[in-house]
């Protein structure tokens, strides 16, 4: 990129489980909330907002174009570019990665990017014979049509499965995602306590900083409706108090008999919204902001569907050779966390030459250091609402850069299908 681009700064909601406190929130308001919260903090005008990209994978009938809906409901003028990206769990880095291409490009001068999901309108699908009734009946608007329809109609083909399933699994392997994580655990032959052991490590971490308000830095407080009451402030998925046995408790989810992935070593779904301001950096003076970071640089791969966890490693070689970046050069790393077991694998390719090789088609990077990964826990304790994750891992790790005064971060995240997506991060 010939100019820098600044991340000004940006916050996030809590996220909070499926079927939990913010069930009855559309990702469109949650989305909104944040917009409009990240430009208001940073005193930056909405009329100067020239593109708002947003990532939102479980988009409903009711908002279908998420971005648009936020640009307007935020205030945004009606001629701001809108883009909404569904690519999985990668949406959030790439609407990030969108934004600096146009500010990259001197097409705007400023951009947000946006993640907004709300898991819990996922909807349930119905049969094809069912459907075929509602649309006759709907179309004829005759009682006699009901009747007509309704024989031989059979209650056992009312259900033809939540879309929840359907979604995550991938047609071109035909495996569920927690499937894919049962490959990882058997080709790089991961056992079960290593995964269980690194999602306690996620959830104290998380736990501490809750406790040390460092995760107050990224977080908005949120109104929960319908009665709008209530406050909503804290994720609601950590577990500072889990403990080992807990989790070796635990039946496997997706490989009943001879798995080792379990509920309690896989992030849960969550709904929830984060978004980010990104400015070219020659903009960013006279506006009074001292950015929270640069984006140095970024990269998009992908490995086989079946390896899906692993497209994060395939994007950090690929990301660190284009930069010219070495792994020791790295201060702090963020993985995102589907599966301990995925998590694991890519220690493994990082530092581990045949590997890397056969994920990544080059030498290993280098061994990555717990002591510097997910330092504050990741979606294995937060939850993760597909579209934001990506984009609160950039808030949380820029937040501790800047803590730590640490040049450089790289954050991954990978998705169904095998893609997976980094960026480069430099302390402001």
């Amino acid at each position: 990129m010939k100019e820098r681009i600044a991340i000004l700064g940006g916050v996030r909601t809590p996220f909070m489980s499926t079927g939990g406190a913010f069930e009855a929130f559309p990702a469109a308001d949650l989305g909104r909330l944040c917009v409009t919260e990240a430009l208001e903090r940073l005193g930056i005008p909405v009329n100067r907002v020239g593109s708002l990209t947003v990532g939102s994978v479980t988009q409903t009938a009711g908002a279908v174009h998420v971005a648009r809906n936020i640009a307007l409901s935020a205030g945004l003028s009606e001629n701001t570019a809108t883009a909404t990206f569904n690519s999985g769990g990668v949406s959030g880095l790439v609407s990030l990665i969108s934004a600096a291409r146009s500010l990259a490009l001197g097409e705007v001068e400023f951009a947000a990017a946006a993640g907004a999901e709300s898991m819990s309108s996922i909807p349930v699908l119905i049969s094809g014979e069912l459907r075929s009734v509602a649309q006759q009946t709907s179309l004829w608007k005759q009682a006699r049509s009901l009747s007509r329809s309704l024989p031989g109609f059979r209650p056992s083909r009312l259900l033809s499965g939540a879309a929840l399933a359907r979604g995550f699994t991938d047609p071109t392997c035909g495996l569920t995602l927690g499937e894919t994580a049962e490959v990882l655990v058997r080709e790089f032959g991961i056992d079960r306590e290593s995964q269980d052991e690194y999602a306690l490590l996620s959830h104290r971490r998380a736990g501490e900083a809750l406790a040390a308000g460092r995760l107050a830095d990224e977080t908005i407080s949120v109104l929960i409706p319908p009665a709008y009451e209530t406050w909503a402030s804290l994720d609601d998925g950590i577990q500072a108090d889990l403990n080992l046995q807990n989790l070796l408790a635990l039946k496997p989810a997706f490989d009943r008999l001879y798995g080792s992935v379990t509920s309690g070593n896989s992030a849960g779904g969550a709904d929830g919204a984060a978004a980010i301001v990104l400015a070219a950096e020659s903009a960013v003076e006279g506006t009074g902001v001292t950015p929270l970071g640069f984006l140095r640089d970024y990269e998009v791969g992908g490995v086989p569907a079946e390896w899906m966890g692993l497209g994060s490693a395939r994007a950090v070689s690929s990301l660190l050779e284009k930069s010219g970046t070495g792994m020791d050069e790295i201060g702090l790393v963020e993985i995102h966390e589907a599966y301990a077991a995925q998590v694991i694998a890519n220690e493994r390719v990082f530092e581990d030459d045949r590997w890397s090789d056969r994920v990544t088609g080059r030498k290993a990077v280098g061994h990555l250091d717990r002591s510097i990964l997910n330092v504050n826990g990741g979606a294995l304790a937060l939850g993760h609402p597909p579209g934001a994750s990506g984009l609160r891992m950039v808030l949380s790790l820029l937040h501790e850069m800047r803590r730590r005064g640490v040049r450089l971060g790289v954050a991954a995240i990978s998705a169904g299908g095998g893609q997976g997506a980094a960026v480069l991060l430099e302390g402001e």
